[in-house]
């Protein structure tokens, strides 16, 4: 097997996970910001077009036809590259771990305390690791409008690109289209639930949420 197949065949087990756990789902994260003590919350909504690019493969296909055309396996191996930094490879190592971001503790860090510029997105997400390489999810603010969308993936320390990251609280998720978050999908135990919630005045949530 030659390295563009594998990289063919790899894609193809990432897109299996985007599709199982993000495609067309929207999450609302909910944090206590660690500069002010306030509770505070962000969305992320996730779509076709953003597959693209948490893959790092070097492409001249637009992000939408990528993803159509990796579902009907009809990539052209000439069409798609590692990149020469070897950030590739490293994502799609890593890619199994998506999931977890939503499902499990994580913490946020926002744009004014990242160490680099060179991070062309706005929040990064990750699990509270310590002295250990994970996945790093960076998320991009969408222009004129108030949620984020995922953006890029790293493998990196969280201590090395960013500091004052703050602690998410709660996960809630619902699908594309719906008004309302009524799932929950990881929650801090102990704490006031609804309070918390009722703190933020979000009126994304289903006041069913509101009375646990």
């Amino acid at each position: 097997m030659n390295d563009k197949t594998k990289l063919i065949e790899n894609l193809i087990k990432a897109k299996k996970i985007y599709d199982k756990y993000l495609l067309n789902k929207d999450f609302l994260y909910v944090f206590k910001n660690k500069l002010n003590n306030k509770f505070e919350f962000f969305e992320m909504k996730c779509v076709r077009s953003n597959f693209l690019h948490l893959t790092g493969v070097e492409t001249k296909i637009k992000a939408l036809d990528f993803y159509k055309n990796l579902e009907k396996n009809r990539i052209p191996l000439d069409a798609i590259n590692y990149k020469r930094n070897g950030t590739t490879k490293l994502k799609l190592q890593i890619f199994d771990r998506l999931p977890l971001l939503i499902s499990t503790p994580v913490q946020v860090c926002f744009q004014d305390d990242f160490f680099t510029l060179k991070l062309e997105v706005d929040i990064l997400l990750n699990k509270p690791v310590i002295d250990r390489k994970d996945i790093v999810l960076g998320l991009k603010q969408m222009e004129n409008f108030d949620f984020f969308v995922p953006a890029s993936i790293l493998k990196e320390e969280p201590q090395k690109i960013g500091k004052n990251f703050s602690r998410v609280l709660f996960i809630l998720e619902k699908n594309k289209g719906d008004k309302k978050y009524s799932t929950i999908k990881y929650r801090v135990k102990d704490i006031e639930f609804n309070k918390i919630l009722n703190s933020i005045n979000c009126d994304l949530i289903d006041k069913e949420l509101l009375l646990i």
